[in-house]
């Protein structure tokens, strides 16, 4: 019985936390991933989920540490490279990201991702591109901390100016998609933001995000929905 109210509770804290990750509650869910993590460290994921909710809230360096753990306990593996490579991206470290995205490309790159890492890696190449992609990080948590202070068009201002700055921005896209759902009732809107940043990176969070807008609108057809689970 204790053994099964322990898994009860393991898969509650892993839900909990992939549902306030996908929600853009990041300090939520690295609460629950560490709690997690300290039942049972051998819990398959959590490593790298800890690392995404640290990553989203630019704790860099704890979550380079997990991401190195992780490669350096199970090999180079795409899924691995790929999310480190987006944490030198975003820590404003160039050549480190560009080196990690050519290792996840030769690491049996999905076709969906490959125009997207080749995107970053001309990004990282290019001085003044690099550069647009450091001011739209700033303007991504300006709109993160207006929709928090309850500033909706200023938010929405925000996020929009860092898409501008730089489209492979896919938090971005996930941080307007869930604005336009939930504080603007734009539903369309909300899921076309959904698409962009699925185009770009075909994660769970934003499909699950995706059926919530094109459930919201009504206009997704039962075909739609299916595919989007299929990405």
């Amino acid at each position: 019985m204790k053994s099964f109210f322990s898994r009860l509770r393991r898969k509650y804290l892993e839900r909990t936390g992939l549902n306030a990750y996908a929600l853009g509650r990041y300090s939520q869910a690295e609460g629950a991933f560490r709690t997690l993590l300290a039942l049972d460290e051998d819990s398959p994921g959590v490593r790298h989920n800890l690392a995404l909710a640290l990553l989203a809230q630019e704790k860099f360096s704890p979550a380079e540490e997990l991401f190195l753990g992780e490669l350096a306990r199970l090999g180079d593996h795409f899924p691995r490279l790929r999310v480190l490579g987006d944490l030198y991206y975003q820590w404003g470290k160039p050549d480190q990201a560009a080196e990690i995205y050519r290792r996840a490309l030769a690491e049996d790159c999905p076709c969906q991702d490959r125009a997207f890492l080749e995107m970053r890696r001309e990004i990282c190449r290019d001085p003044e591109r690099f550069r647009q992609a450091g001011l739209s990080r700033e303007r991504y948590r300006r709109g993160n901390s207006a929709m928090e202070a309850g500033d909706i068009p200023g938010a929405r201002q925000a996020l929009e100016e860092a898409l501008r700055l730089d489209r492979s921005n896919v938090p971005a896209w996930n941080n307007l998609g869930t604005l336009l759902l939930n504080h603007c009732k734009d539903p369309d809107g909300a899921a076309e933001a959904f698409r962009e940043g699925l185009r770009l990176q075909p994660v769970p969070w934003l499909q699950s995000n995706l059926e919530k807008a094109l459930q919201a609108c009504g206009s997704g057809s039962t075909a739609e929905r299916e595919s989007t689970k299929e990405r």
